[in-house]
């Protein structure tokens, strides 16, 4: 039996050295492993890599590529790799 293909989608900072420099300070007092600093956008689907490329970009046509957003909530959850929640906002930029 071939597993279903899982796939998810994630937005990355243009330029992460404050939050990469945040993350290994952190990492040093508290453990943890080390990652690409990211926003997971849409958690694991079972589609394939093209399903999922195919329905992002019909998704977000229409929406520009660089926008700004504003923090309104932070709250933390139990599940170790997915620990601190982001409640955003756009901005009218």
């Amino acid at each position: 039996m071939v597993p279903d293909p899982m796939q998810s989608v994630q937005l990355n900072e243009a330029d992460t050295n404050k939050t990469e420099k945040l993350i290994s300070g952190l990492r040093s007092e508290f453990g943890g492993p080390q990652f690409e600093p990211h926003v997971t956008v849409v958690g694991v689907v079972r589609l394939t890599e093209e399903e999922t490329r195919d329905k992002f970009r019909r998704g977000s046509e229409g929406v520009k590529k660089v926008y700004s957003v504003n923090v309104e909530k932070v709250d933390n959850g139990t599940f170790f790799y997915q620990c601190v929640y982001l409640l955003l906002h756009p901005t009218n930029e």
